[in-house]
């Protein structure tokens, strides 16, 4: 098998190395984008093909100053893809170490795409109508780099990481089956979005009941109901068909769905139905949400030591 490390030692007269250390950037999805990292190497005129998820390739091709980022789609189709400029004017090489870029079916390249630039403002493309389709952006962190000793100066080896991220572009949740766009008034598209890709069935509607005048809260709540860093979604439901209370829970990880209430209180579980609709404070604290009601108790909602979320009357 071919070492590249070994191919450029054979080579070291002809170009020069430079090592680096720098950490790439935090690579996380949340509710409205997925996250990959990517890492790799690549040398000479070689090209990098990976793929990371939802049929997505992140390629880097060979260019004049080294190599540039392509995203390319299950098909194998090039997806409009764009470097982010740095500096006046902008500059690339040796001395700028994290290159970044967004891609798209919206996006142009003012060099490629002059009649979409809007005259007299060159940096402003002309507005399209958003196109339905994978966009996104990264960045990717140069870990060592070597250069041909020549005025030209191109990089021929790069190790690399970094991170790409996207979504499925212009997106607006599902809302028919509420009576009115009122009841949606106390809740951000993206948490509507969120809670109907974790499989809220439309026979449960969001409450948006919870916030009241004086009091600092949300109709939803961000607690990290598993502790793994990342905040889940919580907000209370309603079942119109038998006038049922419950509380959703949504885990970031997976898209987990769980729901409590909707019945009587139980040994087992005391978030009752009734309990939830009588509610009118709750707060998100650590890894436990605190749901009450003035003139009686309170209960917390959390993940027990087998990981499933139940409740308990508060201080018991």
């Amino acid at each position: 098998m071919l070492n590249p490390r070994a191919v450029l030692g054979a080579l070291a007269g002809a170009i020069a190395f430079a090592g680096l250390a720098q950490a790439a950037p935090e690579c996380q999805s949340d509710w409205l984008n997925t996250a990959v990292p990517v890492q790799g190497l690549v040398f000479g005129t070689n090209e990098f093909d990976a793929e990371i998820a939802d049929g997505l390739v992140f390629t880097l091709q060979p260019d004049e100053g080294g190599w540039h980022t392509e995203m390319r789609d299950a098909e194998g189709n090039n997806i409009p893809t764009r470097p982010v400029a740095r500096g006046i004017p902008p500059v690339r090489g040796q001395n700028h170490l994290t290159d970044s870029f967004v891609f798209g079916p919206d996006i142009m390249d003012p060099a490629r795409n002059p009649e979409l630039v809007v005259p007299g403002r060159s940096g402003n493309i002309a507005a399209v109508e958003p196109t339905p389709g994978k966009q996104g952006n990264g960045q990717i962190t140069i870990l060592n780099q070597a250069f041909e000793k020549s005025e030209a100066g191109r990089m021929v080896y790069m190790e690399f990481e970094g991170c790409v991220r996207w979504n499925d572009g212009p997106r607006e949740p599902t809302v028919s089956h509420y009576p009115s766009p009122e009841d949606l008034v106390n809740f951000p598209g993206w948490v509507v979005t969120a809670f109907e890709d974790c499989g809220l069935p439309q026979s449960l509607l969001l409450s948006g009941r919870m916030p009241r005048p004086g009091y600092r809260q949300r109709a939803w709540l961000e607690p990290d109901m598993d502790g793994d860093g990342r905040p889940d979604l919580v907000a209370l439901v309603e079942q119109p068909e038998d006038g049922q209370h419950g509380m959703a829970i949504c885990l970031q990880a997976g898209k987990a769905l769980t729901l409590l209430g909707f019945g009587p209180e139980t040994d087992d579980a005391p978030l009752s139905s009734d309990f939830l609709a009588d509610a009118d404070w709750w707060a998100g604290e650590g890894r436990t949400v605190v749901i009450g009601y003035e003139g009686a108790g309170s209960q917390q909602v959390f993940m027990d030591e087998d990981g499933n979320l139940t409740s308990k009357w508060y201080g018991d």
